[in-house]
């Protein structure tokens, strides 16, 4: 909610009403630009990840170059020396990389995992610390209405009914979800194109409308003090339940009087339930949730999905910081999110991860890893088959200096010769191969955890609705 005086960031979404606003900075001074250098000082920032291949072949040309002229220098054996050469030839341990990160990338990419390339699976592999944002990463992004509340003498239809028939004058997306929600549950809520009469809406309060007679306030506390309605003591409660649990609450009065209330929230993602149980069987130590929501939202969350930590209320610039003080401790850290204020906390993270197709494309672009669906659970698994791929590319490293090891030390006692040391050099290739493809049939090893129970609400009238999005079952409550 926005008045006058009140600074706007620009990239802010007007939902209500129109704007009058003033540039206060401008090109390189405005946060759409610092998000951008933010952005390119982290990537600049961060050490490149040298690979398992990279470390070998940086000794291993020149080594063999020299140990095959050494040979022909002391020996002036020239069939030897082009024997050792050839034996110790780097076939296998060129294709011992390639192989593995190509069947992994396939394997992943059916299952909705996108890498950027090879560079960053050794990092992903080693994560200890994974930071998400909240809103549309671990929830779905939409408001919800969760529970309808109806104080003595009302009932839960009837304060939805009418606050719906009110509402219809609005483009709010609060309002949205109430005018949805009454028409899944049958409710008649009139003509979209027939507006209620006498509407009066007030930006960041709420609406007041005509509705069948009835003069009818759909808001905040202070929409309805406005209008001198008396606010009950059980309703007070009601709104202090509502509001520890992080969901925005519409208060509903009916011809002066407080009839009710509307709890709305953004639904968490079904696939987050659980995630944090499969995260540690994968090896992730610390979880935290970074958002610019408010607290109570945020620890709502933390809850139900079983994180360690909630920060709230921060600004990108923020997010950064948390990030790197999770590096300070040594842990190697991955930020999964989807929004561009995501930008430059995934840059700053080791490995960083973009969830959903509805995600930016800033965080896409910022991003190592693209999860193509909403699929929470897609995460434990790319970090899991990174795991297998970096211990599959280890493995055809030791099998391919293994095989170079005993060639060249046979060729070296006479044992080995030019037949039957390609013969074994081929053996070796075919072994790296199939090893690699074996991550074509990766299985995750642990399934996802069971759902977290609902808790209860309070006392009072109430409907309490639960469900996957677009199915909805509802239960009264007394």
């Amino acid at each position: 909610a926005k008045g006058p005086g009140d600074p706007v960031l620009a990239g802010s979404v007007v939902t209500l009403g129109m704007l009058e606003a003033v540039a206060s900075r401008t090109g390189q001074e405005s946060t759409f630009a610092r998000i951008a250098r933010m952005v390119g000082e982290a990537e600049a920032a961060r050490s490149p990840v040298q690979t398992a291949v990279e470390r070998f072949a940086r000794y291993y040309t020149p080594a063999i170059l020299a140990l095959a002229a050494a040979t022909w220098a002391l020996s002036r054996d020239t069939h030897l020396a082009l024997t050792l050469l050839v034996v110790a030839c780097p076939g296998a341990l060129v294709l011992a990389a390639p192989v593995s990160l190509m069947a992994g990338i396939g394997r992943a990419a059916r299952q909705g995992i996108l890498f950027k390339g090879g560079q960053r699976l050794e990092q992903l592999a080693r994560v200890q610390a994974v930071a998400f944002d909240k809103t549309g990463t671990l929830t779905e992004g939409r408001p919800e209405v969760v529970r309808v509340w109806a104080a003595p003498g009302w009932s839960p239809a009837t304060v939805l009914q009418v606050a719906a028939s009110a509402e219809r004058a609005s483009t709010h997306p609060l309002a949205l979800a109430i005018v949805e929600h009454a028409k899944q549950r049958g409710l008649p809520v009139g003509a979209a194109d027939v507006p209620p009469e006498s509407v009066r809406i007030v930006p960041g309060r709420g609406l007041a409308a005509e509705v069948e007679g009835r003069r009818v306030l759909v808001g905040s506390r202070a929409m309805l003090e406005q209008h001198g309605v008396v606010i009950a003591p059980a309703v007070e409660r009601e709104v202090a339940f509502e509001a520890a649990k992080g969901r925005s609450v519409a208060m509903v009065a009916i011809d002066g009087q407080a009839a009710g209330l509307i709890a709305l929230a953004d639904r968490l993602r079904p696939s987050a339930r659980g995630l944090v149980t499969r995260l540690r069987q994968v090896g992730v130590r610390h979880t935290v949730i970074l958002t610019g929501d408010t607290s109570e939202a945020a620890e709502a969350v933390a809850r139900e999905v079983g994180v360690d930590e909630a920060l709230a209320g921060l600004l990108p610039e923020a997010k950064v910081e948390h990030l790197a003080a999770l590096r300070r401790r040594g842990w190697v850290t991955a930020m999964v999110g989807d929004g561009i204020n995501d930008a430059p906390a995934l840059s700053a993270a080791d490995v960083s991860i973009a969830i959903g197709v509805g995600g930016t494309e800033v965080a896409m672009e910022a991003a190592d890893l693209a999860l193509v669906t909403d699929d929470l659970g897609r995460l434990p698994v790319a970090i899991g088959l990174a795991r297998a791929i970096v211990a599959n590319v280890r493995q055809n490293l030791a099998l391919a200096v293994a095989v170079v090891v005993a060639l060249v030390a046979g060729v070296m006692v006479g044992s080995v010769h030019l037949a039957s040391g390609m013969m074994v050099h081929e053996l070796s290739v075919l072994a790296v191969i199939l090893n690699g493809m074996r991550l074509l049939r990766w299985q995750e090893p642990h399934g996802g955890a069971r759902r977290a129970p609902q808790p209860p609400t309070p006392g009072g009238s109430s409907t309490q609705i639960s469900g996957l999005a677009g199915r909805a079952s509802a239960e009264t409550v007394t």
